[in-house]
């Protein structure tokens, strides 16, 4: 009896403040969309509503839907879903299919069980729920009415769903198993150790090093040196261009890109008018024997043009 006292004043006393503490992690989620905001026609706020306003070219709910499934087998090509055979690309990835539906079973089954049990944990796991089908449907509302290729651009967010879902198997999982101290101890240690391993044995990051490596190269071979750079951006290479980017970055070189793309690349990178500074213009294509490439990532090169004022 002692013990359930000390148990359910324990509880009181944590969550006591538990709005308070939810209202300010929404609170402070809200912050950078309210500072967005604040920016008025430059805000993404405001370029959402352009684009529901003007887009007409819409998805089906099939592409939308195969978009977000897409996520589930860890796909990260999503422009070939547009293609007619999208439902036979992803069924070739049948395994990860088959292991989200043993998932989905058995905890539909796990909180069916549970539904008379109105605990403090059954609670949450279905509010939780609750938010990750709403996410589900409205990242295919998104993915209908992306505009153009369908690229993985929101993956990001999509792909912190399978893992939330993840995160709730994980809870009913644990629920139902019976540990002992030295079960408990046990399986630390065995879960540090493989953690260690593949830590350990990971290694650097060589792409990285290969990215910075490459693009010192080009500068090396650009003629005007550290200058700013105009990078040509479209559908097909910008992931590339963004590592251009990042490295520019880390290197202080300043680069610009069209208008279109300052979504992306962020507004202080946007080649304005009045900018008469040397330039180079950098591309990205398809590796190629041309002298003046710079070999790069993903069997690209980097061709540089310098432009004369």
């Amino acid at each position: 009896m002692q013990s359930s006292a000390q148990n359910n004043l324990w509880n009181d006393n944590i969550f006591k403040y538990s709005h308070i503490f939810a209202l300010l992690i929404i609170g402070i989620f809200f912050l950078p969309i309210f500072l967005d905001f604040l920016k008025g026609e430059d805000s993404n706020f405001a370029n959402i509503l352009d684009h529901l306003g003007r887009y007409k070219a819409k998805k089906t709910w099939l592409q939308g839907f195969l978009y977000v499934a897409s996520f589930f087998s860890y796909f990260g090509t999503q422009q070939i879903l547009i293609l007619p055979d999208a439902v036979t690309i992803l069924a070739e990835r049948w395994p990860y299919y088959l292991v989200w539906l043993t998932i989905f079973i058995y905890m539909g089954f796990s909180l069916y069980k549970r539904k008379n049990e109105p605990t403090i944990d059954s609670s949450f796991e279905r509010y939780f729920l609750g938010i990750i089908i709403a996410a589900l449907i409205l990242s295919i509302v998104w993915a209908k009415r992306q505009d153009g290729q369908m690229f993985n651009f929101n993956g990001f967010y999509i792909f912190s769903i399978p893992y939330c879902i993840l995160l709730i198997f994980a809870s009913r999982f644990a629920s139902q198993i019976k540990f002992s101290l030295n079960h408990s101890l046990r399986l630390a240690i065995i879960a540090g150790t493989l953690t260690s391993f593949l830590v350990f044995t990971s290694g650097v990051n060589q792409d990285n090093i290969q990215i910075m490596t490459q693009v010192s190269q080009a500068l090396q071979s650009d003629p005007n040196g550290n200058n700013p750079k105009k990078l040509l951006v479209n559908n097909d290479n910008w992931p590339i261009v963004v590592s251009v980017a990042v490295a520019l970055k880390r290197a202080d070189v300043p680069f610009y890109v069209e208008p279109k793309w300052g979504f992306l690349f962020g507004e202080k990178n946007v080649l304005k008018e009045d900018n008469h500074l040397p330039l180079s213009l950098w591309s990205i294509s398809a590796r190629n024997n041309q002298n003046k490439a710079i070999p790069f990532i993903a069997n690209t090169s980097i061709i540089i043009n310098p432009i004369q004022d």
